[in-house]
C-alpha cells in the first residue's frame, strides 16, 4: 500500500464498487460521514525547537501521563531516542506499567531524529568513518549538549518536570546511552541500552569503561543493558563491557545485564524496556499496604515514599493510588476517621479529581454523615464533566440516583 493511510486506502476501494451498485454508493457516503465525524486522538504536545548547538530545527514530542492536567504534581522524566520510531508503542508500554502501579507516572519526551548516526556517535577517526562510509559520524556531544542546554529548560518551563530522568537508546542510540553514562553522568540519572552498538569504533566505550568507572566524582546511578540473538560483533562487545562492569563499576551504580535469546535485535525493545523500567522502579508502589497498615497508619506510607526520596534524589509524595488503597483498608476494618483522613489528602493534592471527591464521599457515607457524602458526589459530577475524568459516568450516575444531577 506504500504507506497509504487507512482511511485513504479503505476510500479508494469503495470508489472502485460505486458504479456497480447504488447500494454500494449509499454505503460509501455513510462511511465517509463516519470518517469525517471520527475524534483525533493526540499521543502529546509537539515541540520544534531552533537549536543554536545543532544548527537546526529538532522535532519533540511530549506524551504526558493520565491526570497531569488535573494535578499539580511533578513528573519524572524518559527521554526516548529514535522517538519518530519508537514513540507509539513506547508510550503504549509506559501508560500500561503505570496503570498497572509498576512504575511512577513520568513524562516521556520522544526526540524525533535528524540524523541518528551523527548524534548517537562520539567523535571518531577519519578511518572509522572511512570503514563504515559514514561521514558524518561524532556529533554526540553536541547532541548531549543540545539535551542539556536546550532541550531540558525548555521542558523545564513548560512542564511540571521533576529532577529525574531517564535516556532510552536501542542499537545505535544504545551507543549514545553508554556514551551519556562515562561522560555526562549527572545528565541522566539512569540509563536503558538495548542491545547497543558497542562494537563500534574498535569498541572504543568497552576500552574507556574501565577508566571513567576508577575516576572519582559524579558515579552513574542505573544502567540495565540487554543483549538479543545478536551478530557475533554485537555479542562480543556487548558481554565485554559487562566484563569491565563486573570488575570495575561502582559498588554505589545500580546495573543489570539480561539476554534475551528469543529476540531479534528489533524485538527486543519491548521486551527490554518493560523489564529496565519495571527494575528501576521495582520498589515505587507497596506490594502489601495491609501488613503496612495493620499495625501502622498513613505514616507508615509516607515514610515509604520518604525512603524512596532519598534513594532518587528528590521528595517523592505517596501515589494517588497509594492514597486510595489505604484509604479503603481503613474502610474495610472500619478506621473511618483514618479513611477520611487520607481521602482528604487527595482532595487537596488533586483539587479537580472527582475520583478524589467520590472515595472521600465513601468514607462520609460509613461515618453516617450523609449529607455531606451527597454532597461530595454532586462536587465529583460537576468536576468530572468539566475535566472529561474516564469514570464521570460513575460519578453522575450517583449523583443521578440521589437525585442531585444538574
Amino acid at each position: 500500500m506504500n504507506n497509504i493511510p487507512l482511511n485513504v486506502y479503505v476510500k479508494n476501494i469503495m470508489k472502485t464498487l460505486i458504479s456497480s451498485s447504488h447500494f454500494l454508493f449509499a454505503l460509501y457516503i455513510l462511511f465517509i460521514s463516519f470518517l469525517s465525524n471520527a475524534e483525533t486522538v493526540s499521543l502529546g504536545d509537539k515541540l520544534n525547537i531552533a537549536s543554536k548547538i545543532l544548527n537546526e530545527e529538532r522535532s519533540i514530542v511530549v506524551h504526558k501521563p493520565l491526570g497531569y492536567d488535573i494535578s499539580k504534581d511533578h513528573y519524572a522524566v524518559v527521554y526516548l531516542l529514535d522517538g519518530d520510531i519508537n514513540l507509539l508503542h513506547t508510550a503504549g508500554i509506559i501508560d500500561y506499567l503505570q496503570r498497572n502501579q509498576l512504575m511512577p507516572k513520568v513524562i516521556l519526551v520522544a526526540i524525533n531524529n535528524s540524523d541518528r548516526v551523527r548524534d548517537f556517535t562520539p567523535e571518531t577517526s577519519k578511518e572509522t568513518k572511512i570503514k563504515y562510509n559514514l561521514p558524518q559520524m561524532g556529533g554526540a556531544d553536541k547532541f548531549l549538549s543540545f539535551i542539556s542546554d536546550e532541550l531540558k529548560p525548555a521542558l523545564a518551563n513548560s512542564y511540571r518536570v521533576a529532577p529525574y530522568s531517564i535516556l532510552i537508546g536501542h542499537s545505535y542510540g544504545g551507543i549514545l546511552s553508554i556514551y551519556s553514562q562515562q561522560t555526562k553522568p549527572s545528565l541522566f540519572d539512569a540509563h536503558i541500552a538495548v542491545s547497543p552498538s558497542i562494537f563500534f569504533d574498535e569498541r572504543a566505550l568497552v576500552k574507556s569503561g574501565k577508566k571513567v568507572f576508577e575516576k572519582k566524582g559524579d558515579t552513574p546511578n542505573f544502567l540495565y543493558m540487554t543483549l538479543a540473538n545478536e551478530r557475533i560483533e554485537f555479542a562480543e562487545s556487548i558481554e565485554a563491557y559487562v566484563n569491565v562492569l563486573t570488575r570495575y563499576a561502582p559498588k554505589t551504580m545500580r546495573w543489570k545485564f539480561d539476554r534475551l535469546p528469543e529476540e531479534t535485535h528489533q524485538s527486543s525493545f519491548h521486551p527490554a524496556i518493560i523489564s529496565g523500567l519495571k527494575l528501576l522502579f521495582e520498589d515505587w508502589y507497596i506490594k502489601d499496604i495491609s501488613s503496612l497498615l495493620e499495625n501502622g497508619n498513613i505514616n507508615n506510607v509516607k515514610a515509604h515514599y520518604q525512603k524512596l526520596s532519598m534513594i532518587f534524589g528528590y521528595d517523592i509524595e505517596p501515589p494517588n493510588e497509594m492514597i486510595i488503597e489505604a484509604g479503603f483498608y481503613f474502610l474495610s476494618h472500619e478506621r473511618i476517621d483514618e479513611a477520611i483522613a487520607a481521602f482528604k489528602i487527595n482532595t487537596l493534592r488533586y483539587p479537580h479529581s472527582g475520583m478524589a471527591y467520590f472515595n472521600l464521599a465513601q468514607a462520609y457515607m460509613a461515618s453516617g454523615q450523609e449529607d455531606i457524602s451527597k454532597n461530595l458526589i454532586y462536587k465529583a459530577c460537576r468536576i468530572g464533566k468539566q475535566y472529561k475524568e474516564i469514570d464521570t459516568g460513575m460519578f453522575c450516575h450517583e449523583a443521578n440516583i440521589l437525585g442531585m444531577a444538574e
